[in-house]
């Protein structure tokens, strides 16, 4: 790899480890206060969300040292605050809804997922092959995460209803059928445009 390509993947390098270091600020906060709550399975994907995240910035940071470059520079800080706030901005303003948190880190981990794949798909563009494994490594995570959200919102959103006292039918099984069959359905290539 020529010194150019070096320099553009690391500075894609240097990219995702801003987002996913701003990330694990809220998600540390939600942690903190899950541990606390009454939605273990909330509590222990927030727990697994982190340990990913932290894996992540590690790796992340292995591979600037080896790319020549350093943690990122005060522009970079700045775009991946904003990025840090999606997945924190609910925490600031209400505390009552664990299933709200869940969703800004969907958010977040969606952002990080698309972020993953263009560093992916950059190092493996100019041939640097490590960075591509770190990068699928790290989207296969994203993935993993967000499809664990899709199994853990029916229940949590369900939960709060109780919680809550209101008269809810249980559409736990119901919404993870439907998640389920529209990934599927994905996956197949046989989408069908919505109705009208």
């Amino acid at each position: 790899m020529d010194e150019k390509s070096r320099t553009y993947v690391a500075k894609y390098v240097e990219d995702m480890h801003s987002l996913v270091t701003h990330g694990l600020q809220p998600v540390a906060r939600q942690l903190s206060e899950a541990r606390d709550g009454a939605h273990p399975d909330a509590a222990a994907f927030i727990a697994q969300m982190e340990q990913t995240l932290r894996q992540h910035e590690r790796l992340l940071e292995q591979r600037m040292q080896v790319l020549g470059t350093s943690p990122t520079t005060a522009v970079q800080d700045a775009a991946a605050a904003v990025a840090g706030v999606v997945a924190g901005i609910y925490n600031r303003i209400r505390t009552e809804a664990a299933s709200k948190s869940v969703r800004d880190d969907y958010t977040f981990m969606s952002l990080c997922s698309v972020s993953w794949l263009m560093l992916m798909t950059t190092a493996r563009s100019l041939g640097d092959h490590e960075t591509e494994e770190l990068a699928e490594q790290g989207y296969r995570d994203s993935a993993r995460l967000i499809m664990q959200i899709d199994r853990l919102m029916p229940r949590l959103v369900f939960e709060e209803l109780k919680q809550d006292q209101l008269p809810a039918t249980d559409a736990t099984e119901w919404a993870r059928r439907l998640v389920s069959d529209a990934w599927n359905r994905e996956a197949a290539g046989n989408s069908v445009a919505p109705a009208a």
